[in-house]
């Protein structure tokens, strides 16, 4: 699939070769390059030294990489092998797909880390530093494979640091080649400008994902995990007064009565990766906990959850001084179904049904696709 080209709105600003910068994620067929400048951006954030390991490095890498990969289930690709290396990481240490960046962060540096996990960080750590400089030297290497291409970047790189127009953003440092040296001007550059640089990046890592996610949504939204998006506070005031109005109302995956509840998204929230209303319903505290981020079972959830959307959306069309006051929130629904409000509230319950599953039931098999478990 044809690259579109970067919107005006993120180019780079200037520096002794933003030329090759722009070049870097050209032809990837892997994910290496994008979480490698990720780990980049990250340690020069608040650079305290021009000089960062590569276990430093990849680290930044696999964090960045593990929400992607474990919590939003994207696939990386069929030649991706940074996926197959933190699935070891996460299977050596028993670590949750919802691991806190902090505790996966601790888990990666301790002495007493997995020996499998330092085996993946140590393969991590012998092709991509190189890899990464390839558009400031590939005239120079070109033609050159195997072995040979790494000790020739590590020559090349210290060579051309001293060229006023190939100037590479680092050169290899330490006894052993297992650190890089950040340029000075580079070093500045990447701090200065740290925002419009992780714009470019997340630009081209959502064109490489989306290729290989075609019918995932919001795949934007999942390349950074940010807690406080997952917020149903908004729904929560379209339920409350629907449920005060109809104590009655039973669980839709357990069937038991509704006393205390959570407002739980039906599809999970790490596939939707929004809080929109027409994916919630009030659930048990206990259910919710058990189904945490599993997709419901077509067959068993579905007649439930659309019964009970229909009842939710006629409770607020007709209380009009509720649908006034959240009509943010209730104006989900016209996006969801393409027609105004009032072409909704009159649909019979099997039209809006009808209309509702076509847009569920095809996201419920796109996200069992992914890895996401059924939940019953």
């Amino acid at each position: 699939m044809a690259r579109p080209l970067l919107p005006s709105e993120i180019e780079l600003p200037w520096i002794r070769g933003t030329n090759h910068l722009l070049r870097v994620f050209n032809d990837v067929a892997s994910s290496y390059k994008y979480f490698w400048f990720w780990g980049l951006l990250e340690c020069t954030a608040h650079p305290e030294s021009y000089e960062i390991t590569f276990e430093d490095l990849v680290i930044e890498m696999v964090k960045k990489a593990w929400y992607p990969h474990h919590y939003f289930h994207l696939n990386f690709g069929t030649q991706d092998r940074l996926a197959q290396h933190i699935d070891i990481i996460r299977k050596a240490e028993g670590l949750e797909e919802d691991v806190t960046v902090l505790a996966l962060d601790a888990t990666l540096r301790s002495p007493q880390r997995h020996s499998d996990t330092s085996k993946v960080l140590g393969n991590l750590m012998r092709y991509v530093p190189y890899r990464f400089l390839q558009p400031w030297m590939d005239e120079i290497l070109r033609g050159k494979r195997g072995g040979n291409i790494e000790k020739d970047t590590v020559r090349l790189a210290e060579q051309l640091a001293r060229d006023p127009h190939r100037c590479p953003i680092y050169h290899f440092s330490g006894p052993s080649k297992q650190a890089i040296f950040v340029k000075p001007e580079w070093l500045s550059y990447l701090s200065d400008h740290h925002q419009i640089l992780k714009n470019f990046l997340f630009w081209h890592l959502a064109q490489y994902l989306q290729d290989r996610n075609p019918n995932v949504p919001n795949v934007l939204h999942k390349i950074e995990y940010h807690p406080a998006e997952r917020d149903q506070n908004a729904a929560r005031k379209l339920w409350t007064p629907y449920m005060q109005a109809h104590p009655e109302t039973r669980c839709i995956f357990s069937d038991e009565p509704i006393h205390r509840y959570d407002i739980d998204h039906f599809l999970p929230w790490s596939f939707v990766a929004h809080n929109d209303v027409w994916n919630t319903v009030p659930i048990p505290p206990s259910v919710n906990s058990q189904k945490g981020n599993r997709i419901p079972i077509v067959t068993l959830h579905v007649p439930g959850f659309l019964t009970l959307q229909y009842a939710l959306f006629q409770f607020v069309w007709q209380a009009e001084a509720l649908r006034n006051k959240q009509a943010k929130t209730f104006q989900a629904y016209t996006n969801l179904f393409k027609m105004d409000e009032l072409r909704i509230a009159e649909l019979s319950f099997e039209a809006f049904a009808t209309r509702m599953r076509e847009q569920v039931e095809p996201m419920i098999s796109i996200a069992r696709s992914q890895g996401f478990g059924e939940f019953g």
